[in-house]
């Protein structure tokens, strides 16, 4: 019967923080070989235009995007939950009041208050986001799936956060003054257990793969949550099973590990028969 996996991006197959920018090469053949047999879902935070096209190329059967509010396989959108207009009218006056800059994501821009100022320039710098992904456009009309609040400091953040928190679901960022803001109760895990519910896979035939406390709720809707060695010790106390860090190709030596696939010889770009 086949399972199906759901990978996370950063700290699980790339880690910039780390210096790794490039998905391994056994990571790449990993997944190729295990999408031969099994469903695979990248799993990320992001928005479809924040994916490197590396990303995007890697084997796999779909995408599940924006703390799991967004899906889509090769037929097209599994289910979109998008901000209502009255509710993106309320982030952008309480951040245009307080000086601070919205990022509204959808899957092909992010609309922005912020382009040209300081916070911008140095919350981009930060990310490393190609600037053609920005619009100052009216954000009217747009599938806006998820939001970024950046501010000028961690206290400003705080009492962002204390403003919008009541009625949205925020996730700090730890190494910038910024947080994702969601529709209440939007997770990676509520996105996994619809994706599960579409395709009428059994909770005990998934896999994920995580480190970062976005995953926590996707490793609670699997049978296997897998933790990265480098994962935050929260995931770590959740986490079903284990495999090495992201640098150490985590994820690859589990698929070998548990017989997913078979070893590969880097150098010769063969499988080792063993």
């Amino acid at each position: 019967m086949k399972k199906i996996f759901f990978i996370d991006i950063d700290g699980t197959i790339l880690d910039h923080t780390r210096g790794m920018h490039h998905v391994s090469e056994k990571t790449k053949y990993a997944l190729k070989e295990l999408n031969k047999d099994h469903h695979v879902y990248i799993a990320s935070g992001r928005c479809r235009c924040l994916l490197a096209e590396e990303v995007l190329s890697l084997s796999c059967d779909g995408l599940l995007l924006d703390n799991g509010a967004f899906a889509e396989n090769e037929n097209g959108s599994l289910f979109s939950e998008v901000l209502s207009l009255r509710e993106l009218e309320e982030i952008a006056a309480v951040c245009e009041k307080n000086g601070a800059v919205y990022y509204f994501e959808t899957e092909e821009k992010i609309y922005t208050n912020g382009i040209g100022g300081k916070i911008h320039h140095d919350f981009n710098e930060n990310w490393e986001i190609p600037e053609e992904i920005y619009s100052g456009e009216d954000y009217h009309g747009k599938e806006i799936h998820m939001v970024m609040i950046a501010c000028s400091s961690e206290e400003e953040k705080e009492k962002m956060q204390e403003l919008l928190g009541g009625r949205f679901d925020c996730r700090t960022h730890h190494d910038f003054p910024s947080f994702d803001l969601s529709l209440y109760g939007m997770s990676k895990g509520r996105g996994v257990r619809r994706v599960l519910e579409k395709l009428c896979i059994r909770k005990e035939d998934a896999y994920a793969f995580g480190d970062g406390l976005n995953d926590l709720e996707m490793m609670q809707e699997v049978g296997h949550g897998i933790a990265m060695a480098n994962a935050f010790p929260q995931i770590k106390e959740i986490a079903s099973e284990f495999t090495d860090d992201v640098l150490d190709d985590g994820l690859y030596r589990y698929l070998v590990r548990n017989h997913f696939i078979a070893p590969l010889d880097v150098e010769t770009g063969k499988t080792v028969l063993e």
